[in-house]
């Protein structure tokens, strides 16, 4: 394709980095390439990275961070490859399947159980900890890129990344209905630890 130029190694560094993903974003917006250009650094991904799940994840990461710079949705359209999207999605169901045959072995610590009874002897009062925050992760089943954008009010989970330009649909700390007032601690608490950057 002539006119467009390509860093092949930046790109293939790309699944390890989302700053790179980042600056890749922010070259296309200030460069103002076009679409036939953002088509082939997308194409780049796909020739350079290891499976279609990975390109899937950085393609999806670039559309991301192209949409918060307000790019145009010709630009951002760009990136969707309708054959990589399939093959990821059949990569993860294949996976997903092979979790049900296999089932799921994880450290007895990691069981819901295990964190319910941590998260009841919490003590909100105390300085912010880095377990508290990871059970609070397990519970909520939330990714740590999500917990910096965690929200909450009134004790409930209002929104975090995952839905972000959808409505908020608050989700409920379930794993503590039956006490309220100690989600609510707990959550706040979790929240200052965020906001503080703790």
């Amino acid at each position: 394709m002539e006119g467009v130029t390509v860093n092949v190694c930046q790109v293939s560094e790309l699944n390890d980095r989302d700053g790179t993903i980042r600056d890749l974003a922010q070259r296309i917006v200030r460069d103002n390439l076009g679409k036939m250009e953002v088509k082939e650094i997308a194409m780049s991904l796909i020739r350079t990275l290891p499976n279609a799940m990975a390109v899937s994840t950085c393609l999806s990461r670039l559309r991301r961070e192209l949409s918060k710079l307000n790019a145009s949705e010709k630009i951002i359209s760009a990136t969707y490859d309708p054959e990589t999207t399939k093959l990821a999605n059949k990569m993860q169901k294949e996976c997903q399947k092979q979790y049900e045959n296999e089932g799921i072995n994880y450290p007895g610590h990691f069981a819901p159980e295990s964190v319910k009874e941590r998260l009841d002897v919490y003590v909100v009062s105390n300085v912010h900890d880095l377990l508290a925050l990871a059970d609070v992760m397990i519970m909520l089943c939330i990714r740590p890129a999500e917990i910096k954008t965690l929200r909450i009010a009134n004790g409930d989970v209002i929104g975090y990344a995952k839905n972000w330009g959808q409505q908020d649909i608050p989700r409920v700390f379930i794993s503590m209905e039956k006490n309220e007032e100690q989600a609510s601690q707990l959550l706040t608490w979790i929240q200052d630890a965020i906001s503080s950057g703790q």
